[in-house]
């Protein structure tokens, strides 16, 4: 897992960078809550593998 991935909001600095932060974290939880719901139970774990994965490729293409 990268280093960006890793960061908490205790590891950003000004108010606004906490509340990105905070509101990145509460919405990736939403979606992926939502998403559950729709899926059984033993496809959930690789819900979240590939919301992990487009999360790395995301971040990789900013760079």
């Amino acid at each position: 897992m990268n280093r960006q991935m890793q960061m908490r909001v205790g590891e950003f600095r000004t108010d606004n960078e906490k509340d990105a932060w905070q509101q990145g974290y509460i919405s990736s939880i939403e979606v992926l809550m939502d998403l559950h719901q729709d899926l059984p139970e033993n496809l959930q774990g690789a819900l979240c593998a590939g919301w992990w994965c487009a999360f790395e490729d995301a971040t990789k293409r900013r760079r």
